[in-house]
């Protein structure tokens, strides 16, 4: 497999796998540090115990590790599939 084939699946699987529900997971949180709570979003059979927007900050943080992960993966992937050609310059004279 070309190394540009595999950093192509690389950056697929980290956005489906990584970014996207780090997005997810960081709009959850986002709602839940604002006031909201589980029963409140359509969860049914959720009681409400604990402080929600403790788990909404987590959800941020989590969210937020799980994209920037995913961004330098990315990165990653980019450059190992690119194929550098590297310059011949032939003979390097001596230095004076």
């Amino acid at each position: 497999m070309e190394r540009k084939t595999l950093g192509i699946i690389l950056i697929v699987i980290l956005v489906l796998f990584c970014a996207c529900p780090g997005l997810c997971i960081s709009i959850w949180g986002i709602l839940m540090a604002v006031g909201g709570n589980m029963a409140e979003m359509g969860v049914e059979g959720f009681t409400a115990t604990g402080n929600p927007s403790g788990f909404g900050i987590g959800g941020i943080v989590i969210g937020l590790v799980m994209v920037i992960g995913s961004v330098v993966g990315i990165i990653f992937a980019a450059k190992m599939g690119k194929d550098e050609e590297k310059e011949d310059i032939g003979e390097v004279p001596p230095a004076i």
